[in-house]
């Protein structure tokens, strides 16, 4: 059985545009290496 997890968090790390996921609450619980290259864009510009 694939592990559904792993390829989604592949296809995320892979992807060129930036990916920020957050809770409810709207604190920041992942981002791909293209937001981070970009986190001020995130952290700044609320």
């Amino acid at each position: 059985m694939i592990d559904l997890n792993a390829v989604y968090k592949s296809v995320l790390e892979a992807d060129r545009a930036a990916v920020v996921i957050c809770d409810p609450d709207h604190k920041i619980i992942y981002m791909n290496p293209a937001a981070v290259d970009r986190a001020p864009f995130f952290l700044y510009n609320e």
